[in-house]
């Protein structure tokens, strides 16, 4: 579910609009209409999701906003190894170490058996 009711949920950072969305670059997500409180990051097995839900109340009128977002994770990252930061502006990125770099096949010449 992408928000609910109400005003506009977050927009993408860098390019194209959306809810929450990545932006291309390592923008991150626009959470800036969220409190930190309100935005869960976790992983289930290889997948990450991101949530954000914002709801408030004045006299004749609500607001609540929400989004939701799913991703396959590559299969060289391990998800306990993934770290999230919320910057001052209400950008929030994920981050993964480098995964190991993958060694070169090495050579090996087949000796040819004679029959």
């Amino acid at each position: 579910m992408e928000r609910g009711g109400g005003e506009r949920g977050g927009r993408e950072r860098g390019g194209g609009g959306g809810n929450g969305g990545v932006a291309g670059g390592g923008g991150g997500f626009d959470c800036k209409e969220f409190k930190p409180e309100e935005i869960t990051v976790k992983t289930i097995d290889n997948k990450l999701i991101v949530q954000a839900k914002h709801m408030e109340e004045s006299p004749g009128r609500k607001v609540y906003r929400e989004f939701s977002k799913q991703y396959s994770l590559p299969q060289k990252i391990d998800p306990l190894t993934l770290n999230s930061t919320l910057t001052s502006d209400g950008v929030l990125s994920i981050e993964a170490p480098a995964p190991a770099a993958i060694e070169a096949p090495r050579e090996r010449i087949l000796p040819i058996k004679r029959l």
